[in-house]
């Protein structure tokens, strides 16, 4: 499918989320949070996400895994993936549909989440399947990802370090990057706040001030 789809060899900055650690006290102290949502915070995150290097941010995506990897949109499980938007806005509103689609109906109040946003520059071969779009609807399907997995098996095959796609929950664009050696250069880009409300089943996103 991607052969009659050139290929460019180009430079990007892409965008993800990582979970904050629970043991960055420097974090903590600079956040402007009161003692109520600083024990939340401590609760959700405490004993989950260990304390890294920076450099961890791009190197735990493609570390080896005891047990198969979960089946994702561009890869069946049996290798990773590195998922980055674009745009920061665009891995919000990623990040943000999967945080209202895991505890939607579950929480009796509100529920929020702490993800540290940062941004990495992309240097390989990449593919831009967005002109596909019109022909290729299953590049946004909601839950088949059978054609997708497709791509980026043969992505991978191929040697091609990255897809650009249009993204399944906003206007803008992901880069699924299939080669750790594609990443560099990883920046800290602030904290982003995401809150499930049960009321109205909604998300809000708010980029935390630092104190």
């Amino acid at each position: 499918m991607l052969g009659d789809i050139p290929g460019e060899r180009n430079r990007r900055i892409v965008f993800r989320l990582s979970r904050v650690s629970a043991q960055d006290g420097q974090f903590l102290a600079e956040l402007n949070l009161d003692a109520e949502a600083r024990e939340e915070l401590l609760d959700l995150l405490s004993g989950r996400v260990p304390l890294n290097p920076i450099d961890e941010l791009l190197d735990g995506p493609f570390r080896p895994r005891a047990k198969l990897r979960r089946r994702t949109r561009f890869s069946d499980g049996s290798f990773p993936v590195f998922y980055s938007a674009l745009a920061a806005e665009t891995a919000n509103a990623e990040m943000a549909y999967w945080f209202r689609k895991a505890y939607a109906g579950e929480p009796p109040g509100k529920r929020t989440a702490y993800y540290q946003g940062f941004r990495c520059t992309f240097e390989g071969l990449e593919k831009d399947l967005r002109p596909k779009a019109p022909d290729w609807p299953d590049l946004v399907h909601d839950s088949d990802y059978s054609f997708c997995n497709r791509l980026g098996a043969e992505a991978r095959e191929r040697g091609v370090d990255g897809l650009v796609v249009p993204s399944a929950r906003h206007e803008g664009a992901n880069m699924p990057v299939f080669a750790r050696r594609a990443l560099s250069g990883p920046e800290l880009d602030g904290t982003v706040a995401i809150t499930y409300n049960p009321e109205t089943g909604e998300t809000s996103v708010d980029k935390l001030p630092r104190g």
